[in-house]
């Protein structure tokens, strides 16, 4: 039977601390993976899952196989989250879900520390410096890298990691505090609508707000610039890999985990599928790190429940959410399917030329939502603002047109006669 946080209570208050990770239903192996070895190493502290896309109409067949908590997200959805299920992809939820389930936590539990866990680390030592930084400190988290990368033309790099953010966000340990509550409020608040995956929009999920937020805190936060902390492709080029008596060793100190970021049990010679650099062919200490690869796909042979494919929030209401459905839902919080371009601004052109500017207006700020930079949109608006007489609105417009095409001669013509005339003014 599983357990519910009340059934944990009594190890929660007894170590004062509970560590969790974050899951949908298709990635649970990954979490009861973590959970094997995470129990090597802190065998009494309770562990807990969220599962984003478990169903509300049963029980997870899964479920069986677990002796920790798993909660649903319905524990404390809110229509806030209902929004993000719907605009954000599985990949930007699990994100972005962090401070409203650490909150919750904290809510419902007496937990005075909570160590987050992505679901694809590989725990192989224990966790204590974590645990005792949060002793003095209210937030800890380790660094992506502590040298440059190499400039060889290869990715990760030094740019890639300065777009994610110096921490990661895969190990994240919190005290109970009012100022680290606060935290976690203002990145709720900020994830709720600016958390997608799009570095070219200055956004990476809830990770740029988490690099942002620690800065508040001040001498509050202590990140763990250790060597033997969240090892991961991205910096090892900076750390010696070696095996000594079933231990892992970075530059000669045993490893406290691994992120498996891109590991694919499947693919033999590849330690992450997202890694330019090395492989398992030509890595220095491949030998290493093969071992590593092995040991931690043979807990994944072990789990003892079948993958599960697909998503729980691709569908809502019976429409499937494209990623175009889900944008256009977070634009306009209308779920349907967007019309296309070319047959939007041709119902815009009815509007205007059957004289029903105001529809028309509705329309092209729609469209530019869509296509900030569509030429014909802008030009449509302008024309549908004159004829409702608001000309300063026109003006704006047609400027920003020709920015974008100084060559159009019908807009410059059109804001040649506004300027000259200036704003009708009438009284009442």
């Amino acid at each position: 039977m599983v357990p519910t946080l009340a059934e944990i209570a009594d190890s929660i208050q007894r170590t004062g601390v509970l560590f969790c990770t974050v899951v949908t239903r298709s990635h649970l192996k990954y979490a009861w993976v973590l959970r094997e070895s995470l129990r090597r190493h802190h065998p009494e502290e309770p562990f807990c899952i969220l599962v984003l896309d478990a169903p509300a109409d049963g029980p997870l067949p899964e479920l069986a196989a677990f002796d920790v908590p798993v909660l649903p997200l319905t524990d404390f959805q809110s229509q806030k989250i209902v929004d993000m299920t719907i605009y954000y992809s599985a990949y930007e939820l699990c994100g972005n879900i962090k401070p409203y389930f650490l909150l919750h936590l904290f809510e419902r539990t007496a937990a005075r520390k909570i160590v987050y866990l992505d679901s694809d680390l590989f725990i192989t030592g224990p966790l204590w410096t974590a645990i005792a930084t949060l002793d003095t400190h209210d937030v800890t988290a380790a660094p992506h890298t502590l040298s440059a990368l190499p400039e060889d033309g290869r990715e990760p790099s030094d740019l890639t990691i300065a777009a994610n953010g110096a921490y990661n966000t895969g190990f994240m340990g919190f005290r109970r505090t009012p100022e680290v509550l606060s935290l976690l409020e203002w990145m709720a608040g900020r994830v709720h609508r600016r958390g997608f995956n799009a570095f070219s929009q200055g956004m990476f999920c809830e990770q740029r707000f988490f690099n942002l937020g620690v800065t508040f805190l001040k001498e509050r936060f202590r990140p763990i610039a250790l060597e033997t902390y969240n090892v991961g492709y991205w910096n090892l080029h900076e750390r010696v890999i070696t095996q000594h008596g079933g231990a892992y060793f970075a530059n000669g100190q045993r490893v406290t985990f691994f992120h498996m970021s891109g590991f694919d049990p499947d693919i033999r010679d590849r330690l992450s599928v997202y890694d330019e650099r090395y492989d398992l062919t030509n890595h220095p200490q491949a030998g290493s790190l093969r071992a590593l690869a092995d040991e931690y796909r043979r807990l994944f042979a072990d789990v003892p429940f079948p993958s599960h494919a697909g998503y729980g929030f691709d569908v809502y209401k019976g429409l499937r959410l494209t990623p175009e459905v889900r944008r256009h839902y977070h634009r306009t919080g209308v779920l349907c399917r967007p019309v296309p371009l070319e047959e939007a601004l041709a119902a815009a052109r009815q509007h205007l030329d059957a004289g029903r500017p105001g529809e028309a207006v509705r329309l092209y700020a729609s469209i530019l939502q869509q296509a900030p930079r569509s030429i014909e949109a802008i030009h449509g608006y302008g024309i549908a603002a004159e004829r409702l007489g608001d000309r300063a609105l026109a003006r704006r417009l047609f400027h920003h047109l020709l920015s974008l095409a100084p060559e159009h001669a019908e807009a410059a013509n059109r804001l040649a006669v506004l300027e000259r005339d200036g704003d009708i003014v009438t009284s009442t």
